[in-house]
């Protein structure tokens, strides 16, 4: 039964395939998105797609222009064996607020994100494991979208060196543990905040510290973070 839903479902993509080739290929999807249909549903729940042995995405829905977003979101919209899919949502929030490659956008600055604290001890490791399986679809979202820079977690342990010497560390208070970093990019902190507060993360505990990156060569003559207050 599984073999013959499967085989239907495949014969339905090449027949819809068919219909749509032409169209999707003026929308700006390359031809290796279409030699699978794996690869067209990945791209329908991520937005992006990146074949293997690839480091760059082949189709991004936010370089895409907006002729080329309506002509899409039309095409995806008559795809009934993957309804409302998260592609699809996101092409309608693009459109509506005017984010498209042809729109001119304010410059975008980089700015830290820092994972700070530790996971809420109510929380079971089921809701926690669920928070980050959705951190990661956010994550690459916004890595496809152009809106983060790859970041890492850290290991545990490590050490702190001061003038004292060194010493094990890092620093044992909960809220003060730094478990990741990663980039943001946006046009404002605020912005960048905002995007931050998205974190599926949130909901289980942890705090995101958003801060700027300075670019200048640091000074003794201006205030800075290392000033004495």
């Amino acid at each position: 039964m599984s073999y013959r839903r499967n085989k239907q479902s495949t014969q339905r993509w090449q027949t819809w395939l068919r219909r749509h080739h032409d169209e999707l290929i003026a929308c700006g999807i390359p031809h290796s998105l279409l030699e699978d249909q794996a690869h067209w549903v990945y791209f329908l729940g991520h937005g992006y797609y990146t074949p293997l042995g690839h480091r760059e995405p082949v189709i991004s829905v936010g370089e895409l222009n907006r002729t080329q977003l309506e002509r899409l979101c039309a095409v995806i919209e008559s795809y009934d064996l993957y309804p409302n899919p998260s592609t699809l949502n996101y092409i309608h929030h693009r459109l509506k607020r005017g984010q498209h490659a042809d729109m001119k956008t304010p410059e975008n600055s980089d700015y830290l994100l820092l994972s700070r604290g530790q996971w809420d001890a109510a929380k079971s490791k089921e809701e926690i494991q669920a928070a980050i399986d959705a951190f990661y679809v956010w994550y690459e979202r916004m890595l496809a979208e152009g809106r983060f820079k790859p970041g890492q977690r850290l290991a545990t342990g490590g050490k702190v060196v001061s003038r004292a010497g060194t010493k094990d560390g890092p620093f044992n208070e909960a809220k003060e543990v730094v478990g990741g970093y990663w980039i943001i990019v946006a046009g404002s902190l605020e912005e960048a905040a905002e995007i931050a507060a998205q974190n599926p993360c949130l909901a289980c505990g942890l705090v995101f510290e958003v801060r700027p990156i300075e670019t200048v060569r640091g000074s003794a003559y201006r205030e800075t973070n290392e000033t004495p207050t």
